[in-house]
This record gives structure tokens, C-alpha cells and sequence, in this order.
């Protein structure tokens, strides 16, 4: 926690929107201590009208706002992602005014903001602050302040004296966590019995005793405004100047210091909000009844579920891998998948492909090599007995041949016999010497 106390002269200041209190509503002595404090101003964003400039309070005073502007013609716009107004810092200066109120007798107050802003380059971003002033750019005196310095720090600062005084004491307590980083964040300030306290996102972040707030009549702003010196603390990077660019929800100021419980507990019930967890998907891989993909940013904390469009049906594993199946071929399906979780807003984004296409029909192609194959494995085996039946007929054949040379012999010679013994000679002539003629009957 870092503690900065400053005397300077004090010095005006510009500013964005101002929401100012009713006298007669508010005279800060402070009320019974309720178990749930109500706000005095309550503004949800979903009660902005961009078009009107009117912000509806749903705090316990009975009166809406409405923005005024100097120095340009547009109002703050709306934003979806959640419902927040978004501030874009210009030279445009807008107002939003009610009558003021007096703090002289109070010593007790608490600021409330969600808020979202990108990181800052040169001047601070003011959340909320209590000013002098509900219609001029500069304001004479300002107190009670929740701002981003340029150091990408939340402050919180009051006054000591009256605006009116020669010099001033103002007490400033910041974080020690930059906030400047595109998120939502929780800023609660609490002020009660001299006690400071600055709460980020439900932790109680600096505290500082003994300081004290200025007592003036003025008007609550929202938004930023743009300092006329700003308790010189530039060279600690605290210097509030400037814009608030960014968006900023709910905003909540009550005229009581809520206590650590109370500040946990309204982070609580309102953070759903304000976190989430949008999917986002990697390269889709298309398959032959659907496709896959990948979420990037997939968290098993949270509980994933998805529907599809042309018939197709959604699982998602435990390291979520999104499959569609059942859509018919060359067919384009989308997948909406929502992430959800207990304190959390549910969230959904779409991943669009398309499946592959079906397969050429090739039956007829497929039955006529088939029918090919056949025939040649046919005429293989024909073949094939075809060589088997000549193989079996070369014995018979080599017979056959013996038996024709036998009768051919028998035919055109004459046998001559000696023992064992026989040769064959030409028919009438004599046999060898030692030799009997024998005559072979004919075969027919």
C-alpha cells in the first residue's frame, strides 16, 4: 500500500458527467446502520439510454439523470459485452446534473464501479468524483475521488479542508495492480471515522487512518473531467486528469462506509455480470458426417454445451474437443457452444464448416472388374486342367508308341530268336548265324 498526502493551493477542474444529490433527500447524518445498505444512487447500465441521455437511478433517491453536454453534441454510447456505457475520450464535455446537496455534516460515503479501460499512455482516467461545479468544464473544488493514474493504478483521494481553504491536505491510497488491462474490474472506496479504504474486485487493497474529507455543497460525476493542476501529483504518476476511456457498469454511491463484508458480498452479487468466459476455436477439421475442432480457450471449471444446425449433434470432451456428427455430406452445420459456471454469466460463440463430400458411386465400375476377375480366374483354371489332362495322357502315349513299334516290326521284318536274345531283320531275308526265324502274329 502506498500513502500519499499533499498540501497544494487548490485549483479548478473540468469534468464528464455529474450526478448531483438532493439536499432535501440527503442531509448526511448518517442513518441507522441497515444489514444491506441501500444506495443512494444506484445506476445500472441496462438503464442508459444513449439516444435520451437520461441514466435511471434505482437508488433509494427518487430522481433520474440526464446528460448534459459543453463543448460537443453525442452522448456516451451503449455497450453489449456486458451492458456498460463506453466513454471515448474527446473535447466533447458531458454532464449529467441534479440539484447538489450538502455534505457539510457527513464524514461517511462509499463509491462503487465496475469499469473496463484499455492501457493508459499519458494522463490519469477519472471513475467518480464530488465537485463544485455541474455545468462549467473546470470545477472550483473537488473531493472524494476514484480514479486510474497514469500508471495504470486505481486511486482514491479526499480532501481535508474546504475547497474554499488557501491550502489544502488531500490523503491518497492506490493499488499496487494495475488495472488498465482491457478486464473488468470492481473499485469500491470506502470513507467512515477518518478511515480510508480502496477495495479491488472485492480485497481491500491500501487503508489509511486519520484522514478526513472537505464539506461542501457539490455534484457527483461519472466519467472523468479534465483538472485544472489536480493536487499536483503528476510526478507520482496519480495525476487524475483527463478522460475516462473505456466503459463503465454499474455504479453505486452510498452515503455510509460499507464494511469489508458488505463490499465482498455486493462483488459477489454482482460479478456474473461482468466475468465470463467466451469460447474461441482453433482450425476446424472437416469429417465425412460433420467436423471437429478445438476450443482454445477450453477451462474444466466451467461446463460446456453446444447444439448444431442441418441435424447435427454436438460432444465435447474433457479437453474440449468439439464433434459434430450427422450432417450430411457437402453440408455446411453450425455449432454454438456456451460455456456456464455458478457466479459466472453464461456465454456462447458459433464455429461454422462443412463436411467432406460423399464418395463417387462406382458400383457398376466395381461389379464389372469384378465380373473380370471372375473370367480370368476361369480361364486360368481351364488352363490349368487343360495341362493336367496332357500331363496324364503322356504315359498312355509313350504305350501307345511301344505298341505300334512292336506291330510295326512285325509288320515289315522277321524275328530272329537266339535264347533270350532277339533281333529283328528284313522281312525274307535269313537270320544270323545261330538264329531261329520266329514269325509274330499280327496284331489288328
Amino acid at each position: 500500500m502506498d500513502i500519499i498526502k499533499t498540501t497544494v493551493p487548490r485549483r479548478g477542474l473540468h469534468l464528464s458527467i455529474v450526478i448531483a444529490l438532493t439536499s432535501s433527500l440527503l442531509s448526511f447524518v448518517a442513518p441507522a446502520k441497515a444489514s444491506t445498505p441501500t444506495p443512494i444512487y444506484d445506476f445500472q447500465a441496462t438503464g442508459y439510454n444513449a439516444t435520451t441521455g437520461v441514466w435511471t437511478n434505482t437508488g433509494s433517491v427518487s430522481e433520474n439523470v440526464t446528460v448534459s453536454k459543453k463543448g460537443g453534441s453525442t452522448n456516451p454510447v451503449t455497450d453489449s459485452e456486458p451492458n456498460s456505457v463506453a466513454f471515448v475520450a474527446t473535447n466533447e464535455h458531458q454532464f449529467i446534473t441534479t440539484t447538489p446537496t450538502n455534505y457539510a455534516s457527513n464524514q461517511a460515503f462509499t463509491l462503487s464501479a465496475w469499469f473496463k479501460m484499455n492501457t493508459i499512455s499519458t494522463t490519469g482516467r477519472k471513475i467518480i468524483g464530488f465537485e463544485t461545479s455541474s455545468s462549467t468544464a473546470v470545477s472550483g473544488g473537488h473531493d472524494r475521488k476514484l480514479w486510474v493514474g497514469a500508471d495504470g493504478l486505481i486511486y482514491f483521494g479526499t480532501y481535508a479542508n474546504s475547497p474554499a481553504a488557501t491550502n489544502l491536505t488531500n490523503y491518497v491510497i492506490r493499488s499496487s495492480t494495475r488495472v488498465d488491462n482491457n478486464n473488468w474490474q470492481h473499485a469500491v472506496a470506502t470513507f467512515a471515522g477518518g478511515v480510508m479504504k480502496l477495495y479491488l474486485n472485492g480485497v481491500d487493497v491500501a487503508t489509511k487512518t486519520g484522514a478526513s474529507a472537505s464539506s461542501y455543497v457539490g455534484y457527483w460525476r461519472v466519467g472523468g473531467y479534465k483538472a485544472a493542476g489536480a493536487w499536483g501529483e503528476a510526478a507520482n504518476g496519480t495525476l487524475e486528469s483527463g478522460w475516462f476511456t473505456g466503459s463503465i457498469g454499474q455504479v453505486s454511491i452510498y452515503n455510509a462506509g460499507l464494511s469489508s463484508t458488505e463490499v465482498s458480498t455486493t462483488y459477489t452479487n454482482t460479478k456474473s455480470s461482468y466475468q465470463w468466459l467466451t469460447p474461441t476455436f482453433d482450425t476446424t477439421t472437416p469429417t465425412a458426417n460433420g467436423f471437429t475442432v478445438q476450443i482454445s480457450n477450453y477451462d474444466g471449471n466451467f461446463t460446456w454445451t453446444g447444439t448444431a444446425t442441418a441435424s447435427g449433434s454436438v460432444s465435447i470432451s474433457n479437453t474440449g474437443l468439439v464433434t459434430v456428427t450427422g450432417v450430411a455430406p457437402s453440408t455446411s452445420s453450425t455449432a454454438t457452444i456456451t460455456s456456464s459456471r455458478t457466479g459466472y454469466s453464461n456465454r456462447s460463440a458459433t464455429v461454422t464448416a462443412q463436411s467432406n463430400a460423399a464418395a463417387a458411386d462406382n458400383s457398376a465400375a466395381q461389379a464389372a472388374a469384378q465380373a473380370a476377375a471372375q473370367a480370368e480366374a476361369a480361364r486360368r483354371a481351364r488352363e490349368q486342367q487343360e495341362l493336367i489332362d496332357i500331363l496324364a495322357l503322356i504315359p498312355k502315349i509313350g504305350e501307345l508308341t511301344l505298341s505300334l513299334g512292336e506291330t510295326t516290326k512285325s509288320l515289315y521284318s522277321t524275328k530272329c530268336v537266339k535264347g533270350k536274345t532277339t533281333k529283328f531283320v528284313k522281312k525274307g531275308s535269313k537270320c544270323p548265324k545261330g538264329y531261329k526265324k520266329k514269325y509274330a502274329p499280327v496284331s489288328r
